[in-house]
Protein backbone atom coordinates (compact mmCIF):
# COMPACT_ATOMS: atom_id res chain seq x y z
CA UNK A 1 0.00 0.00 0.00
CA UNK A 2 1.53 3.33 -1.03
CA UNK A 3 1.65 6.51 1.05
CA UNK A 4 -1.18 8.27 -0.79
CA UNK A 5 -3.46 5.28 -0.28
CA UNK A 6 -2.66 5.17 3.45
CA UNK A 7 -3.31 8.88 3.86
CA UNK A 8 -6.55 8.66 1.88
CA UNK A 9 -7.76 5.74 3.99
CA UNK A 10 -6.86 7.55 7.20
CA UNK A 11 -8.86 10.60 6.15
CA UNK A 12 -11.78 8.40 5.06
CA UNK A 13 -11.72 6.45 8.32
CA UNK A 14 -11.70 9.60 10.46
CA UNK A 15 -14.42 11.27 8.39
CA UNK A 16 -16.66 8.20 8.38
CA UNK A 17 -16.25 7.63 12.09
CA UNK A 18 -16.95 11.27 12.88
CA UNK A 19 -20.15 11.30 10.81
CA UNK A 20 -21.61 7.88 11.55
CA UNK A 21 -19.91 6.39 14.56
CA UNK A 22 -18.90 9.10 16.98
CA UNK A 23 -21.32 10.67 19.39
CA UNK A 24 -20.64 13.27 22.02
CA UNK A 25 -20.48 11.17 25.18
CA UNK A 26 -18.92 12.56 28.31
CA UNK A 27 -16.04 10.56 29.79
CA UNK A 28 -15.37 8.83 26.44
CA UNK A 29 -12.70 9.87 23.96
CA UNK A 30 -11.45 8.86 20.53
CA UNK A 31 -7.94 8.29 19.19
CA UNK A 32 -7.18 8.15 15.46
CA UNK A 33 -3.79 6.73 14.46
CA UNK A 34 -2.28 6.78 10.98
CA UNK A 35 1.09 5.66 9.64
CA UNK A 36 2.84 7.02 6.56
CA UNK A 37 6.19 5.25 6.30
CA UNK A 38 8.10 6.35 9.43
CA UNK A 39 5.61 9.11 10.24
CA UNK A 40 2.88 8.36 12.77
CA UNK A 41 -0.01 10.67 13.63
CA UNK A 42 -1.98 10.41 16.88
CA UNK A 43 -5.15 12.53 16.94
CA UNK A 44 -7.19 12.71 20.15
CA UNK A 45 -10.81 13.88 20.35
CA UNK A 46 -12.56 14.20 23.70
CA UNK A 47 -15.40 16.22 25.23
CA UNK A 48 -14.32 19.61 26.54
CA UNK A 49 -15.83 18.70 29.91
CA UNK A 50 -13.16 16.02 30.26
CA UNK A 51 -10.45 18.52 29.44
CA UNK A 52 -11.18 21.40 31.79
CA UNK A 53 -14.55 20.68 33.37
CA UNK A 54 -16.99 22.65 31.17
CA UNK A 55 -17.95 23.10 27.51
CA UNK A 56 -19.25 26.68 27.35
CA UNK A 57 -16.92 29.59 26.61
CA UNK A 58 -14.99 30.78 29.67
CA UNK A 59 -17.15 32.99 31.87
CA UNK A 60 -14.51 33.93 34.43
CA UNK A 61 -10.76 34.20 34.82
CA UNK A 62 -10.73 30.84 36.61
CA UNK A 63 -12.43 29.26 33.57
CA UNK A 64 -9.81 30.80 31.27
CA UNK A 65 -7.03 29.60 33.57
CA UNK A 66 -8.41 26.06 33.42
CA UNK A 67 -8.38 26.12 29.60
CA UNK A 68 -4.81 27.43 29.47
CA UNK A 69 -3.68 24.87 32.05
CA UNK A 70 -5.05 22.00 29.95
CA UNK A 71 -3.40 23.32 26.79
CA UNK A 72 -0.11 23.59 28.64
CA UNK A 73 -0.52 20.06 29.96
CA UNK A 74 -1.22 18.35 26.62
CA UNK A 75 1.53 20.29 24.87
CA UNK A 76 3.83 17.88 26.72
CA UNK A 77 3.30 14.62 24.85
CA UNK A 78 4.14 12.50 27.89
CA UNK A 79 0.85 13.66 29.41
CA UNK A 80 -1.01 11.94 26.56
CA UNK A 81 1.24 9.16 25.24
CA UNK A 82 4.58 7.62 26.09
CA UNK A 83 6.93 6.95 23.20
CA UNK A 84 9.35 4.08 22.65
CA UNK A 85 13.00 4.91 22.11
CA UNK A 86 12.53 4.38 18.38
CA UNK A 87 10.16 7.37 18.14
CA UNK A 88 10.48 11.10 18.64
CA UNK A 89 7.93 13.89 18.59
CA UNK A 90 8.14 16.16 15.55
CA UNK A 91 5.08 18.38 16.09
CA UNK A 92 2.07 19.08 18.30
CA UNK A 93 -1.07 20.99 17.36
CA UNK A 94 -4.51 21.71 18.79
CA UNK A 95 -7.59 23.29 17.25
CA UNK A 96 -9.58 24.71 20.16
CA UNK A 97 -7.54 27.54 21.70
CA UNK A 98 -8.84 29.95 19.05
CA UNK A 99 -12.38 29.26 20.26
CA UNK A 100 -11.80 29.07 23.99
CA UNK A 101 -8.96 31.54 24.55
CA UNK A 102 -8.34 33.94 21.67
CA UNK A 103 -12.02 34.64 20.91
CA UNK A 104 -12.81 35.30 24.58
CA UNK A 105 -9.79 37.58 25.03
CA UNK A 106 -10.80 39.53 21.90
CA UNK A 107 -14.37 39.84 23.18
CA UNK A 108 -13.14 41.24 26.51
CA UNK A 109 -10.89 43.69 24.66
CA UNK A 110 -13.79 44.87 22.46
CA UNK A 111 -16.03 45.30 25.53
CA UNK A 112 -13.33 47.42 27.19
CA UNK A 113 -12.96 49.64 24.12
CA UNK A 114 -16.73 50.06 23.83
CA UNK A 115 -16.97 50.99 27.52
CA UNK A 116 -14.28 53.67 27.11
CA UNK A 117 -16.06 55.00 24.02
CA UNK A 118 -19.34 55.31 25.95
CA UNK A 119 -17.57 57.08 28.79
CA UNK A 120 -16.05 59.63 26.37
CA UNK A 121 -19.43 60.15 24.72
CA UNK A 122 -21.20 60.66 28.06
CA UNK A 123 -18.55 63.11 29.27
CA UNK A 124 -18.87 65.18 26.06
CA UNK A 125 -22.65 65.37 26.43
CA UNK A 126 -22.35 66.21 30.12
CA UNK A 127 -20.29 69.32 29.33
CA UNK A 128 -22.72 70.46 26.66
CA UNK A 129 -24.94 72.90 28.65
CA UNK A 130 -27.26 73.44 25.69
CA UNK A 131 -28.05 69.72 25.54
CA UNK A 132 -28.36 68.91 29.24
CA UNK A 133 -31.94 67.66 28.93
CA UNK A 134 -31.05 65.64 25.85
CA UNK A 135 -28.08 64.19 27.73
CA UNK A 136 -30.41 63.11 30.54
CA UNK A 137 -32.69 61.35 28.06
CA UNK A 138 -29.73 59.72 26.31
CA UNK A 139 -28.37 58.61 29.66
CA UNK A 140 -31.67 56.96 30.58
CA UNK A 141 -31.87 55.32 27.19
CA UNK A 142 -28.25 54.19 27.52
CA UNK A 143 -29.00 52.64 30.93
CA UNK A 144 -32.05 50.89 29.50
CA UNK A 145 -29.98 49.63 26.57
CA UNK A 146 -27.29 48.35 28.95
CA UNK A 147 -29.92 46.52 31.02
CA UNK A 148 -31.35 44.98 27.86
CA UNK A 149 -27.91 43.91 26.65
CA UNK A 150 -27.04 42.51 30.06
CA UNK A 151 -30.27 40.50 30.07
CA UNK A 152 -29.54 39.11 26.58
CA UNK A 153 -25.92 38.39 27.57
CA UNK A 154 -27.14 36.51 30.65
CA UNK A 155 -29.55 34.47 28.51
CA UNK A 156 -26.74 33.68 26.08
CA UNK A 157 -24.57 32.35 28.90
CA UNK A 158 -27.47 30.26 30.20
CA UNK A 159 -27.87 28.82 26.72
CA UNK A 160 -24.16 27.96 26.60
CA UNK A 161 -24.30 26.29 29.99
CA UNK A 162 -27.36 24.20 29.20
CA UNK A 163 -26.97 23.10 25.59
CA UNK A 164 -23.40 23.61 24.35
CA UNK A 165 -21.45 20.47 23.49
CA UNK A 166 -17.89 20.89 22.29
CA UNK A 167 -15.05 18.50 21.58
CA UNK A 168 -11.33 19.14 21.91
CA UNK A 169 -9.06 17.95 19.10
CA UNK A 170 -5.28 17.78 19.35
CA UNK A 171 -2.62 15.70 17.67
CA UNK A 172 0.98 14.58 17.82
CA UNK A 173 3.15 13.73 14.82
CA UNK A 174 5.96 11.27 15.47
CA UNK A 175 8.97 9.99 13.56
CA UNK A 176 9.59 6.30 14.31
CA UNK A 177 12.33 4.00 13.06
CA UNK A 178 10.46 0.88 14.22
CA UNK A 179 7.65 -0.49 12.00
CA UNK A 180 5.77 -1.90 15.02
CA UNK A 181 6.28 0.51 17.93
CA UNK A 182 4.54 0.16 21.27
CA UNK A 183 2.79 3.08 22.92
CA UNK A 184 1.05 3.74 26.21
CA UNK A 185 -1.84 6.20 26.45
CA UNK A 186 -1.37 8.33 29.57
CA UNK A 187 -4.14 10.84 28.88
CA UNK A 188 -6.38 9.05 31.38
CA UNK A 189 -4.18 10.36 34.18
CA UNK A 190 -4.36 13.96 32.96
CA UNK A 191 -7.99 14.35 31.85
CA UNK A 192 -11.05 14.68 34.08
CA UNK A 193 -13.04 11.46 34.57
CA UNK A 194 -11.99 10.00 31.23
CA UNK A 195 -13.10 6.35 31.41
CA UNK A 196 -12.33 4.94 27.96
CA UNK A 197 -10.87 5.84 24.58
CA UNK A 198 -11.79 4.18 21.30
CA UNK A 199 -8.57 3.83 19.30
CA UNK A 200 -8.74 3.24 15.54
CA UNK A 201 -5.76 2.97 13.22
CA UNK A 202 -4.59 2.39 9.69
CA UNK A 203 -0.94 1.38 9.27
CA UNK A 204 1.15 -0.09 6.50
CA UNK A 205 0.44 -3.56 7.89
CA UNK A 206 -3.31 -3.26 8.44
CA UNK A 207 -6.08 -1.54 10.32
CA UNK A 208 -7.94 -2.15 13.55
CA UNK A 209 -9.62 -0.78 16.62
CA UNK A 210 -9.51 -1.32 20.37
CA UNK A 211 -11.11 0.08 23.50
CA UNK A 212 -8.54 1.59 25.85
CA UNK A 213 -9.07 2.11 29.57
CA UNK A 214 -6.86 3.30 32.43
CA UNK A 215 -6.15 -0.35 33.19
CA UNK A 216 -5.61 -1.35 29.56
CA UNK A 217 -3.76 1.53 27.94
CA UNK A 218 -1.16 -0.26 25.80
CA UNK A 219 -0.97 -0.10 22.00
CA UNK A 220 1.27 -2.69 20.37
CA UNK A 221 0.98 -2.64 16.60
CA UNK A 222 2.82 -5.90 16.37
CA UNK A 223 0.01 -7.72 18.18
CA UNK A 224 -3.15 -5.51 18.27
Amino acid sequence: MNKKSILALTVAMCTTFNIYGQSHVHDQGTLFIGQDSNTWTFQFVLPAANGFGFEHLPESQSDLDAVNAFISKISEHTNSITLPRSCELTSFSESFSETYVIAVENEHHDDHDEHEHHNDHDEHEHHDDHAEHEHHDDHDEHEHHDEHDEHEHHEDHEGHSESTHNDLTFQYVLACSDDSPEFSVTLFENALNLHDITAQWITETGQGAIELTPQRNQLNFGSN
